[in-house]
């Protein structure tokens, strides 16, 4: 599968940027920021393309992706990403949220690093990447190798589980891009680490938390020779293959995306690595418990309705 193809497949997903349909987000107290930023975003909101019409421009939207990915950093905040939060026929919200570190910086640097791929082009404002870099860096420990929650959000420095992924992905953007040493081997800390978590024999794979992690190991296998990349990506995709076959129904209500990502990445690595049987795994949740899960709107929150978050991702 092609990176612009992955791109275009996931350009909203790798925003820090909830659509909320009368929904108020638990985040902390609302940031004053100035008044042409929150017009630029209104804009751009504004600017989307009607539902229902024909044909979409992925390029354009692959722009703006990178418009708010390279204007979204909070200078009075260290460079913490912004959410921009919008109501249709309401006002636009930019504010913070526990997610901003290390998740949505993973998020953003992943963002540059398929639309510089995607487009053979580069981002010029090296102050952004340089910023995204930071926070990145900092939020893993040298300890454990996993990046962790920040200390303003936790009593206590925790490691953040669901974002493993991103941070992952983060690494390899600047890896790619710049060779950086230092990314490439803090990613091989990070597999080696989560490689020796899964071997354990209480591990309990959790397609929200640990089967989205496959597609990340994959585009590592991809930029990195490494064997225990290698063996984590085998490892789960064949736990998660299992996990599929168990399945009668879809879990409900939960955070969706990251099962649909889960069962996704099963498939994908099924057809890039000629195993079949994970390809079959993955058919067989998408022909059966498998449920839809798209909106028109944007997104609900996974414990707002009884079959768990609509998403448009």
């Amino acid at each position: 599968m092609s990176r612009f193809v992955l791109f275009a497949a996931s350009a909203f997903v790798a925003l820090p940027c909830c659509c909320l349909h009368g929904e108020q987000s638990s985040t902390e107290a609302l940031i004053k920021v100035d008044a042409g930023r929150v017009h630029r975003v209104r804009q751009m909101m504004q600017r989307l393309p009607k539902p229902k019409q024909s044909g979409v421009d992925l390029k354009w939207h692959m722009d703006r992706a990178m418009d708010y990915a390279t204007h979204v950093l909070d200078s009075s905040a260290y460079g913490r990403p912004l959410y921009a939060n919008y109501v249709w026929g309401g006002p636009t919200r930019l504010e913070h949220s526990e997610w901003d570190v290390p998740h949505c910086v993973g998020r953003l640097l992943h963002t540059v690093n398929l639309w510089e791929n995607s487009t053979d082009q580069r981002v010029e404002n090296k102050k952004v990447i340089e910023q995204l870099r930071e926070l990145l860096y900092q939020s893993i420990s040298p300890k454990d190798h996993f990046a962790h929650f920040p200390k303003y959000c936790r009593e206590n420095e925790e490691v953040d589980w669901h974002s493993q992924r991103e941070v992952l992905f983060g690494l390899m953007c600047l890896y790619d891009r710049e060779n950086d040493a230092r990314a490439k081997q803090l990613a091989q800390e990070l597999v080696a680490a989560y490689l020796e978590i899964v071997q354990q024999p209480n591990f309990s794979p959790n397609p929200q938390i640990h089967g989205r992690m496959l597609d990340a190991v994959m585009e590592y296998n991809r930029l990195v020779e490494d064997t225990h990349g290698d063996a984590l990506a085998q490892i789960l995709a064949e736990k998660f293959s299992t996990w599929c076959e168990a399945q009668q129904k879809f879990p409900e209500p939960a955070h969706n995306h990251s099962i649909l990502g889960t069962i996704a990445n099963v498939i994908e690595y099924g057809i890039e690595t000629d195993q079949p049987q994970y390809v079959q795994s993955g058919q067989r949740m998408i022909d059966g418990p498998s449920k839809s899960v798209c909106s028109s709107f944007g997104h609900v929150a996974e414990g707002s309705t009884h079959l768990g978050e609509a998403n448009c991702t």
